[in-house]
């Protein structure tokens, strides 16, 4: 069953975290937050790129429907998705 979160519980989120992330897979919906360097670090020592998402993920999920990251029908959805909790800005490079 789904955790249910309040609009009070989303504004506690914003204040203490830099962003929260909304991720709506299938009927599911989950909250996420951006990871800080050493939580990047940590996922980053795991030895697969599955465990590198999983660890991510069990580490930035803040509250909605765990059945996210439990439910591998649904992971595997949630998987190309991860890169937005890590890539905040676009970047532009020019040469000079």
């Amino acid at each position: 069953m789904a955790e249910i979160v309040t609009e009070t519980q989303l504004s506690e989120w914003k204040e203490k975290y830099p962003s929260v992330y909304e991720f709506i897979i299938g009927d599911k919906k989950a909250y996420f937050r951006t990871p800080s360097l050493k939580e990047m670090d940590a996922a980053s020592e795991q030895k697969t790129n599955m465990k590198y998402n999983q660890t991510l993920a069990k580490t930035c999920l803040l509250g909605g429907d765990k059945e996210v990251i439990e439910d591998e029908r649904y992971f595997m959805s949630l998987i190309p998705k991860l890169d937005k909790l890590v890539k905040e800005f676009d970047v532009e490079v020019k040469k000079l």
